[in-house]
């Protein structure tokens, strides 16, 4: 925890602003709130509510609320800015490479909280996964560019397929713009953020550890909440696919040899025909043929996902301080993080 004081006649000491913005924050179920929340339990801040009905968030920007007879406001500079706040002494914040979150109390800013964060270990191998298969991946992300752009760095994300500082309205208007290029679309997130853009997607997959609002807005939920499910997911809807076509293909053909044979086309060359108990059973073979092809799904999913898994297994777990909020492949947040006042 790193503290700095720059704020003249600021009154207010660094529990008593994590103290308002957990008091703010224990209305919503943003990563970021929760992070704030749990950080002012470790310190055992002074516990404070939001008074019944001052409450209002808006996504993308920040919460505001009435503690005790305070007003405050937790969120992005611009959204303590509309609240009254004018003078900022952090100017450097906006190039911290991390998210901040700003602390207002009575149109006067109390002081700021910067969040470090923990990349999924997978991250990097998901994304290198998607690229060798021919799939575009994007970032879309509510934080600084500077952030943004560290992240995509180390995960291996191109630099102009990175957009920052976007709010959620913006993302489902990008994903709207590719689908009018005829190109089809799956968002992943697990914020309240994402959920506009979820929901536009042409799938919607939602990790299993987010808020119920991207989970119910989705087509696909990865209840592991590992990103390394997105891999499997996309290698289940191949294979499943493969297998109706081979099932369907089956019966085709089998239908086709076996409907002359039972209507005795063979009578007139052989004297063979079908009766109604072996043609019963020849349809049973047919029944079981395609159930046994489905059940062998599974062991090919396995022994596909064996090699990856152990080549996971094997990587060095990456450490950073980068954030990743917000964005389509999500960072766990890192909640002994560094704030000041």
């Amino acid at each position: 925890m790193q503290i700095q004081r720059d704020f003249g006649d600021n009154q207010w000491t660094e529990s008593e602003v994590l103290s308002f913005a957990a008091g703010v924050e224990s209305n919503t179920n943003h990563p970021l709130g929760k992070a704030i929340m749990e950080a002012a339990g470790a310190a055992n801040c002074i516990s404070m509510k939001a008074n019944d009905g001052s409450f209002m968030e808006e996504p993308g920007s920040g919460a505001v609320a009435t503690v005790g007879e305070k007003q405050v406001a937790v969120g992005t500079l611009d959204w303590i800015r509309r609240h009254g706040v004018v003078h900022n002494p952090f100017l450097e914040a906006e190039h911290f490479g991390q998210s901040v979150a700003y602390v207002a109390v009575d149109s006067a800013l109390a002081g700021l909280i910067c969040f470090e964060d923990k990349l999924r270990e997978d991250s990097r191998q998901v994304i290198k996964t998607l690229s060798e298969q021919g799939i575009s991946v994007y970032m879309l992300s509510g934080d600084k560019e500077s952030a943004a752009m560290n992240v995509a760095s180390v995960v291996g994300i191109q630099a102009d397929k990175v957009l920052a500082e976007v709010k959620p309205h913006e993302k489902k208007k990008f994903i709207s713009e590719l689908q009018k290029a005829h190109r089809l679309v799956a968002m992943v997130g697990d914020g309240i953020n994402d959920a506009a853009a979820l929901a536009s997607a042409d799938v919607g997959i939602a990790m299993g550890g987010g808020v119920g609002a991207a989970s119910d807005v989705s087509s696909v939920v990865l209840m592991g909440n590992r990103l390394s499910q997105l891999v499997d997911a996309l290698e289940l809807s191949k294979e499943t696919l493969k297998t109706v076509k081979q099932n369907l293909w089956w019966a085709f053909l089998y239908n086709i040899v076996g409907l002359p044979i039972a209507a005795g086309a063979l009578l007139p060359v052989t004297g063979t025909i079908l009766t109604p108990s072996i043609a019963g059973a020849l349809m049973g073979f047919s029944s079981v043929g395609v159930m046994a092809n489905s059940l062998l799904l599974r062991v090919r999913l396995s022994s596909r996902q064996k090699p990856t898994r152990q080549a996971e297994a094997r990587q060095e777990p990456r450490k950073t301080i980068s954030t990743l909020s917000d964005t389509n492949v999500e960072a766990e947040k890192n909640y002994s993080s560094k704030w000041s006042t």
